[in-house]
């Protein structure tokens, strides 16, 4: 994301915004950053060249997808169990334990994992780093602001929207 910044070339911003999002539907936070980005700069021209080059072919992509499976790839996010499509869909207040569930998810299991697994007081080293992570976005958002800052909380949307089995 920094690269991105430091370029200034708004082709390859798009082009590779534009292969994250083809790839995985966790580009589209960085999509969504990049627009509020080129808008809080007022970079007018910018976000203008970037929609175009990158919602177009999305939007092309979108029809694509809808096509080969009506259901569509987004449409999972709101299943009660991918694997299990029979037990139907949640409604949109139900996001919210999931929500909770899967921010509880992380703060006790995969974060805490990925420092180091069985280590016993590892939750106490991860919470404390991701407190100080949290206090290092908060301190860049309210100073200067910039791409990272604005697809972190996209981001985390998505991590903490997903279903429980993914």
């Amino acid at each position: 994301i920094r690269v991105m910044e430091a370029t200034g070339s708004h082709e390859e911003e798009a082009a590779r915004v534009l292969l994250a999002l083809m790839t995985r539907s966790a580009g589209l936070p960085l999509a969504l950053a990049l627009v509020a980005s080129f808008a809080w700069q007022r970079r007018w021209r910018a976000l203008l060249v970037f929609t175009a080059a990158v919602f177009l072919p999305l939007l092309l992509w979108s029809i694509r997808g809808r096509l080969l499976n009506p259901h569509g790839y987004g449409s999972y996010l709101l299943w009660v169990d991918p694997y299990q499509p029979h037990l139907g869909r949640i409604e949109i207040l139900d996001l919210f334990p999931r929500m909770q569930v899967n921010a509880s998810s992380y703060l006790t299991d995969i974060f805490p994992s990925l420092l180091a697994a069985h280590v016993e007081g590892v939750y106490l080293v991860g919470a404390a780093l991701l407190l100080a992570a949290c206090a290092s976005w908060l301190v860049k958002v309210v100073t200067k602001p910039g791409l990272l800052e604005l697809w972190v909380p996209l981001y985390c949307g998505i991590l903490l929207i997903w279903p429980y089995r993914w």
